[in-house]
Formats: C-alpha cells, structure tokens, sequence
C-alpha cells in the first residue's frame, strides 16, 4: 500500500509531462541520472523515480541513495522526505542518513536535521566525518551552542577532530554561535591547518566584530597567500575599525596579485571606502571598470547612505536599472533601511513604486522591509496596508508590524497583533518577544508581561536573553516596583550588561530613587565609561532633587573621561531630497530665511503664553540660555519645513537623540499655529503634534493609565514645562491620588512658569494636607528662591527646616547655605554652616563659593584650608571655586599650587572648568603670552570657556589682536552666543575702531544673534518683582521713574554716568 501510494503521487507530479525512453541497463540508469543531477531538474527526476517504480527497480538500496541525492541535488526537501520515509531499507545505510540531514541543513531547515541526526543514533547507525560536516552547519544556522557542544563530544568520541573538514566545520560553528574562545581551542588543537580554517578564523572574528583579531590572524595567513575570501573579510574588518591605513595597505597587495578584477574583492574594497569615509574612493573603483554585480551597486548605494549623500544614492539606483541590472532581495531591503534610518519617505514611496511594478512585493523579507520603513518615517497607517496586503505572513513581517505598532505608542494593537500571530499559528523569534514585551511595559501590563516572558521558555523553547530581561526590568521599574526589579537582577542566569542596568536607571529617575540611581549609574560607568547617556541621566536625577553640586559633579566626571553630550542632528524630507541639520547649522543656502522663520515663530508662540526651557540649554552663560535653544537641530529642520512644505501639508522630522522639552513644547505651538502635523521621530519614539497637543495624554487616557500616580506625576511635569500652568493645574487638583513627587512637580512648575507666590500656597497646602516634604522638596524649594534671590521665602522655608527636623540631612544644608549665598546674607550661610554638624565636602564647597561670590578670597581661602586640615578632600568642584577665588584676587602662586596639588595629590585630572580658571588668572594680571602658551600645553582641545576667559582678559589689558583671534575661535564654537560678540565690540570701541565694531554689529546681524534684555528681581513682603529693561509695566511705574530722576541728581550717580559713555 505505501509503494503504491508513493506511485500515485509521482504520477501526479508527472502527469501531462512525455516520459523518458524506458532504460534496459545500469549504464542507462546512470546516464540519465547523471544529466538530471546536472540540470537539478526536478521535473526529470521525478520522471526517473517514476520509471524505476514502474520497471520494479525502486526498490534496491543503492537505487534509493542516488534518487535522494538526485532530490537534494534539485533542492526538493518534500520529495527527499517522502522518499526517505516511504522505504525502511534506509535505516541501514549512513549514506542515506548523511543525504538526507546535509539536504535539511542546506534548506535551512536545522531543527529537523537535528530530528533526523538523533533518529539515525537511536538506529543504531554511527555518523562519520560527512555526517558530522553535514550536521554541524546546521546547528551553526539557528546559533543552537549547546547542540553543537554535544556534537563535538560526540566527535570527539569517534575520533573526527584530525579529520579537516570536521575540524573547520566545528569552528565555522562556534564562530557562528558568537563563542570565539570555544572557535580559537578547536583552532589551536587541529594538527593540520590549511586556508579555509584561518579564512574560517578571520570572518568568524569579523562576524562577532573582533576586527582588530581578524587582522591580527590575517597577517599570519599572509605566508600562506590569502585568498579572496581572506581578502574581503580583512577588508571588512577594516571597514569596521575604519583601519584606513591597513586596508590601503591590502588594497595594494590586491593589486599586486592581481585580484582586484575579481568582482566579489572589488565589493569589499568600494565597501571598505565607503565605511572608512573616503566616496570619492569608493566612486573611483566602482567607476573604473570590470565587472559589476548587483551586490556592486548595493554596496555603492548603501555607502552613499552611509556616507549622508542620499541625493546620490537615488541617482544610483536609477543608473543600476538603466543598465539593466535587477535590484535583489537585498537592494530594496537595503533601500528601505536606508530610508528608514533618515525617515525619509518620499524616497521609501518611489522605491516602493518600483517593487510593485517589478512584482517583488510579493517576497516576505521586502514586505517586511516596506512595513519597518513606513513605520519608521512616521507613516504607521501605509505600513499596516502593506503587512494585510502581504498574503503569505512569515514571522518577520508579523515582528515588523508588532515593532511599528509599539514605536508608535500603541502598545494594545501591538499585542493584539502579537496574540493574532500566535493564534495563526505562526511561531514567535526571539526579536518578536523583545518587541511585545516592550510594548507591556510602555503600558504597565505586568501580568501580560510575565506571561509572555514565562512562556518563552516554557512554551517556544526559546531562552531568554539580555534584551528580554532588560525589558522586564523596564517594566518593573516604569510601575515603581525598583526593589523587586533589583530582585530580579539577582535572578538573572548571566551577567546584567548595560541594557538591564540602563533600564534600572531611568526606573529610578522616574521614581524618584537618589540612592539606588547613583549605585546603578557607578556599574554603568564601569561597562561604558564613553556613553553620554549614562551620565546625563544621572545628572537629571540630581537636577531634579535639586542636587546641584552633585550635578556639577558628574558633569565634571564627563571632562575628566572626555565624554561630550553627542550632538543634535536632525533629517527631514523634502521634494525627494533629504536636508539635514546639525545642531547651531548655519551651512543652508537658505540660512537667514530658516533663522527668520525661527524668529517669527518665537515671536508668535510667545504671545501665547511660551515660556524657554532653559534647562535644556547647553551654553552656561547667564542671558543666552534661551538664544542657544533655538539652536537646536529639530528646530532648524521645523523652520524649513515650515518655509518650503505646501501648507497644511505634514512636517516629519527625524532626531537622533531624544527631542528635548523645549523643542516638544514649540511643535506643539507650532502645530497649532500653522495647522500642520509635525511628526518627530526621535530615538525612542514617535511624537505627533496636532492642534497644539501631543498624541500622549490622549493614549494615556485611552488605555486608563491616568489614575496611576506615576503617570500623573509625569503629565504634570510635561504640563508645567511646556507653559500649560492651567492644564497642569487642573490634572493636579482634578481627583486621583497624590504623593509628595506630586506636590514637588507642582511647586517647581509655580516656579518654572515664575508663579513664585503659587509656589509657596501650594507649599503650605501640601503640609496642611499632611504630606511631609522630603529632601527633594526642600532643596528644590531652596534652589528655586536661590535662582530668583527670593530671601523671605527661603527663610520662611529653612523655619519649617528647623521644625521637622531635616537640617542635619547634608544635601539640605548645602542648598541651604547656597540659598542664602545667592540670596546676598553671607552671614546667614556662615552660620548655617557653622551649625552644621556633619560637614561632607559638598557643604564645605558650598561654602567657599559663598565667599567667593561675595568677594571675600581670603575667607574662602581660610576655609578651603581649614577643610583640608580637617582631613576632608575636595572634589572637582571644589577646586573650581578655590581656583577662582584666587584668579579674581591676581594670586598666581597659591592658584598654580592649588592647581597642581589636583593630580598630584587630590589624584583629581583637572578638566577644561579648571584650565579656564588658570587663564583667567594668568590673564588678569597680564600675562597674556603665558596664557596662551598654558593653552598650547593643554592636554585636549580648549573650548568656549578657556577662550572666553583669554577674550574678556584681552578686553581688560588691551590686546586687540589676540582678542580678535580668540573671538574668532568663540564665534565658531558658539555662534550663537551674543557674549562673544560684545566683549570684541567693547574691545573695538575702546580703541576708536568704530568701523570694525560696525561689522561685529552686521554680523550678529546675518547670524541672528541678538543681545538678551536684563531682568531683575526683587523680593518685597513676600513677593517676588520682576523687573525688565526699559519696563513700564509695573502699577507704580511713575513713582519708579521719579526714584531714578533723584538718584540721577545725586554727584556720585552723574560722575558714573558720565565715565560710562559710549561703553556698550
């Protein structure tokens, strides 16, 4: 029965097809099989099977082995598996095994070679060397190690590891499997090597990114004569180092055996260019003759993207198909990344068009590519038509869509989808459960969480790795359970790596956590000492306690580790052309109508009622906070779009970083006043602007989560930032719970939007309510009356101190006596700080500054060593306020003492704040050549404060042309401070040089640079005044200007205005 219905389906599969001339002899038989091998025509193999079915030759074993090798050979796994379990003469035989599990792996089909290799076992079979060449592939394709470490014991016993080919086949696995040292054992203990094992060494190193390995075993292969293999994986490994030096060096001895008319060495040199920068390079190779392929073109296509030149990479793609190469598989997917990666949809469109007219939307892996694409540039509602569009849905397509779904906040389509996909009986991969469980966790779902997290093991036989756990960290964290995420850090099977512990840490900030945060943020220094990120978020835990020396601290950290903040870049598409912008751009042609526009929307938004984030401003000096904002690359992209897109068309813009507040609040104005949606994609997530309002507190209320405190913490910061004083208000007092983060949002926001008398009821509320403020209220409220030198307001908070008990926290004595510093009572620090009984270096710091802010160097002196006596050792900030107690009093022995006893005795690096400080003081007393040689002799690159220091000496001892060049070097660093411009202007003007003052004056005029206007405050029976240049707003503005007519009339006052004149 089972021959006949194996005859039954041959027949199908040769109906309607004119069969062979019947064959008499074995010669016959091998005559035809040999062709049909040849030609991999299943069609003719199956018309063999057929015959030998009909004459009654199916049976014998050798028969059987050549028709399975005839079907592996044709690449049918279907015919290959219905004929190995049609017979049972196979069981017997290891050569039919071994056909049959090499055509499973060479289909990538590892799991069932596996099923197949441990069924051949259990029959008593034993593999050989080709068994075990053939399996071993296998378990290198799905990255299955701990199979392939059985293998290898299996090896091992039977005596295989001299065999070569076994030999490279165990390495090629290990490498593949990302366990170089297991690749590098089997390596070292193989008797014989020869070029396929060192050409598996080096792309093993290549594919797990140990470039600097891969060439340090390519020069040993040099004896032996790398081939083109060797070549283009070192040339590879340049790219990734972009070891520019070497791969010329290989690129000659390319030339010199004359490989380089071979087109797959050609690829890897036009890509090695590319990725080392060099395009003209690059342009050069691909243009000058040989052969090309399409793997050329892509390669050449992505190194235009690579390389930021997207105009050229269309242009590319248009040649390749005018010379009539076909784009592959790889070619659109590469095309669609590329345009994702800048969002750069009309690009993504065009290529699209073309798919579809080519008919290859039809494969998975490009519909997949066209679903991430269009949710990558914003456009969430194409990528959904194009996945339902799709007929046959792989995993990866359905992955795209669930990944598009949560970078688009919604979180619930995506695991309904995610649920739909299981339901179909689709099989989840490991990237699927990184995306729905991130999706759980931007909505808070625990259970489903760990449900989907248990199952991975339990149900999908997949084991959890680290960006799993990090995203179950993330969840635990976002819901403010940080000791049982910490829990379950410990429980981890492997080490924690910098996703879990970044995690962690943003957990804590969010919750408010000071003391874990600073745990978390050591480990992070220690696995990435050269991240940002890390820093910054460690900084804005502290900046939001109103730990602000323990701020200055870890930026500090940053200059001596020469972490800088990345900068701001910024894509947006227009007419088929991607602009770009860096942060403070002024390279457009069309610069002065991009910085008008700019001005015109400041104006615009400012009548309704914007206020500048000036915490997210990058420049420190007081007056251009809000000038350097405007700066920021988002901005310039916005002003574009705004000047060039046809209105009421969208604005998609693409960060690289995170969008800050500020630049969240003016697309929201934006929206509204020019009645456009501007989507912002940054590097977390989307933000769609419509009608003046950001698409979160809508999906926040959608899916119920307002009522979670944490929630409503956050949306009445984002309230208070972006100038809603009257929408954070109502989502504070509209019912719900509250806990002191609450209160402590609410009062910084009274004093973020300058309601400062709002500050103080809602303080007295919060304590009439019972809530006790915490540390951080306290120094937030102290830091705030110290910004605004609101001296009543601070005494009447340090009473209520002094009642509960929180003066011996240390945190809040320093803010205390910084307060009252800034508020102009010295003696009121003084004695804080005397009544102070634990003083940690902070307090002692703080101090010192106070001195140093009033003038009084010897005190701080005194005191700084006084601390030292007591056996306290200053920090980074310290030695910033000691050195410019010293460089405002000319003494250049103690400043260069204290300067050097930093690293030789403190073992303290001192940063660019420190230099900036011995400039000044160098300068100061007029040694300006000694100055300048000090800045030669730094160990990095001097920025805007040691030249800022260099200028204003300049300025006061009369160096004009010193000046100038220093000026210049500012006006590169920052164009946008007006500072610079000033000091240079002053210089000029006191000299007589009016026309070079003019022409500082016209070019703060192109750079749209504008002098701030002064503000002042002053604090009257509990409330604060603020007064502006030139202000007649005020009730008893009359009564004002008569105070001044009188004080004008006095001698004193007439002199001084007098000795003033014609100084700006």
């Amino acid at each position: 029965m089972i021959i006949m219905k194996l005859v039954l389906q041959l027949q199908l599969f040769t109906s309607g097809v004119p069969k062979f001339h019947q064959f008499s002899s074995v010669p016959d038989l091998k005559h035809l099989l040999n062709n049909a091998a040849k030609l991999k025509s299943l069609k003719h193999a199956t018309q063999i099977h057929s015959q030998l079915v009909t004459t009654n030759n199916h049976a014998s074993l050798a028969n059987i082995n050549t028709l399975l090798l005839l079907y592996a050979k044709c690449g049918s796994i279907h015919h290959t598996l219905l004929l190995f379990n049609t017979y049972p003469h196979p069981s017997t035989n290891v050569v039919t095994w071994t056909t049959l599990i090499n055509q499973l792996s060479r289909s990538n089909k590892p799991f069932q070679a596996l099923t197949f290799f441990n069924r051949m076992r259990t029959t008593g079979i034993y593999p050989n060397h080709f068994t075990f060449s053939a399996i071993l592939p296998a378990c290198a394709h799905a990255a299955l190690l701990s199979e392939g470490q059985q293998i290898h014991a299996l090896i091992h016993k039977h005596c295989f590891l001299n065999d070569p080919f076994v030999a490279t086949a165990l390495l090629d696995m290990y490498a593949k499997c990302g366990s170089m040292l297991l690749a590098e054992n089997v390596f070292d203990e193989m008797p014989h090597r020869n070029l396929v094992s060192w050409n598996s060494m080096i792309v093993g190193f290549v594919k797990n990114k140990l470039y600097g390995r891969a060439i340090g075993v390519f020069r040993e292969v040099l004896s032996l004569g790398p081939d083109q293999v060797s070549i283009s994986s070192v040339l590879s490994a340049c790219a990734g180092l972009v070891e520019l030096d070497f791969g010329k060096q290989v690129h000659g001895s390319i030339v010199k055996r004359g490989l380089v008319g071979l087109v797959y060495v050609k690829n890897s040199l036009v890509d090695m260019y590319c990725k080392c920068g060099l395009f003209e390079d690059a342009t050069k190779l691909f243009c000058g003759g040989g052969d090309r392929d399409v793997v050329t073109w892509n390669v050449m296509i992505m190194g235009c993207f690579h390389c930021q030149n997207f105009e050229q990479a269309c242009t590319y793609f248009q040649a390749m198909i005018r010379e009539g190469v076909e784009p592959d598989e790889a070619s659109y997917s590469s095309l669609f990344h590329a345009s994702a990666s800048i969002a750069a949809l009309t690009q993504g469109t065009m290529i699209h068009s073309h798919v579809l007219k080519t008919g290859h939307v039809k494969n998975s892996r490009i519909s997949s590519s066209l679903v991430t694409m269009y949710g990558k540039c914003g456009s969430m509602l194409d990528a959904y038509q194009v996945f339902r569009e799709t007929k046959e849905h792989n995993v990866v397509c359905w992955t795209a869509m669930i990944t598009v779904f949560h970078q688009h906040g919604c979180a619930n389509e995506a695991i309904k989808l995610f649920e739909e996909m299981l339901n179909e009986g689709v099989v989840p991969e490991y990237i699927t459960f990184v995306s729905v469980l991130s999706a759980c966790s931007h909505t808070g779902k625990i259970d489903d969480g760990f449900k989907y997290f248990n199952s991975m093991a339990n149900v999908h036989n997949i084991k959890p790795g680290l960006e799993h756990y990090a995203c179950m960290v993330d969840l635990l964290g976002r819901v403010g359970r940080l000791e049982e995420a910490c829990r379950f850090i410990e429980s981890m099977p492997f080490e924690p790596d910098s996703l879990v512990w970044g995690a962690l840490l943003g957990a804590c900030g969010k919750h408010a956590n000071v003391e874990m945060g600073r745990e978390v943020a050591e480990r992070l220094f220690k696995l990435e000492p050269d991240n940002p990120g890390n820093y910054m978020l460690l900084s804005n835990i502290y900046i939001r306690h109103g730990m602000l020396e323990e701020a200055d601290e870890v930026r500090r950290l940053m200059g001596i580790n020469g972490v800088r903040k990345e900068s701001g870049c910024s894509w947006i598409d227009v007419k088929n052309r991607t602009f770009v912008f860096n942060a403070n751009d002024r390279s457009h042609s069309r610069t002065q109508e991009i910085y008008g526009m700019l001005q015109k929307l400041k104006e615009l938004i400012k009548r309704r009622g914007y206020v500048a984030e000036t915490q997210f401003a990058t420049n420190s000096v007081e007056g251009s906070e809000e000038q350097s904002l405007w700066c920021h690359s988002e901005k310039l992209a916005l002003a574009f779009g705004l000047l060039v897109l046809p209105p009421g068309s969208p604005v998609r813009i693409k960060k690289n970083l995170r969008t800050c507040g500020d630049c969240h609040t003016v697309m929201k104005f934006a929206s509204e006043i020019f009645q456009r949606e501007i989507i912002v994609r940054d590097i977390n997530r989307f933000h769609r602007f419509t009608n003046g309002s950001c698409s979160l507190h809508g999906s926040i209320v959608k899916r119920g989560l307002v009522g979670l405190v944490y929630v409503k913490n956050s949306l009445v910061d984002v309230y208070c930032k972006c100038g809603l004083f009257e929408d954070a208000t109502k989502l504070f007092c509209g019912g719900g719970d509250r806990n002191v983060v609450t209160w402590n949002v609410m009062i910084m926001g009274c004093f973020h939007c300058r309601n400062f008398e709002q500050a103080c009821t809602y303080f007295q509320a919060m304590i009439r309510e019972g809530v006790e403020p915490d540390g951080a209220s306290y120094t937030s409220l102290f830091h705030a009356s110290a910004s605004i030198a609101a001296l009543t307001q601070g005494t009447m908070i340090h009473s209520h101190v002094l009642k509960t008990g929180h003066v011996k926290d240390s945190h809040i004595s320093s803010s205390l006596v910084t307060m009252y510093g800034k508020c102009g009572s010295m003696l009121d620090a003084y004695q804080v700080f005397r009544e102070t009984k634990e003083h940690y270096v902070v307090c002692w710091t703080a101090m010192i500054t106070v001195f140093h802010l009033h003038g009084c160097a010897n005190e701080a002196i005194e005191l700084f060593e006084e601390m030292l006596n007591e056996g306290v050792a200053p920090e980074y900030i310290t030695f910033i306020s000691i050195l410019s107690v010293c460089s405002h009093t000319g003494k250049i022995d103690d400043g260069f003492k204290y300067f050097n006893s930093m690293a030789n005795v403190h073992n303290i690096k001192p940063g660019l704040d420190h230099y900036a400080c011995m400039v000044d003081l160098l300068g100061r007393v007029g040694r300006l050549e000694e100055a300048c040689r000090f800045i030669e002799s730094m160990p990095f690159e001097p920025d805007s404060l040691v030249w800022g220091a260099l200028l204003g000496a300049c300025g006061k001892h009369a160096n004009v042309e010193m000046g100038r060049e220093a000026a210049e070097r500012l006006f590169k660093l920052e164009p946008d401070n007006p500072r610079n411009y000033m000091l240079l202007l002053n210089i000029y003007l006191r000299h007589g040089m009016l026309e070079e003052a003019d022409e500082v004056r016209r070019l703060m005029g192109i750079n749209g640079v504008r002098k701030e206007s002064g503000c002042s405050w002053i604090d009257v029976n509990n409330r604060t005044f603020v007064f502006f240049a030139n202000d007649r707003s005020l009730s008893r503005t009359q009564e004002i200007y008569g105070m001044l007519q009188k004080l004008h009339g006095f001698p004193l006052i007439s002199t001084l205005n007098q000795s003033h004149c014609g100084v700006v």
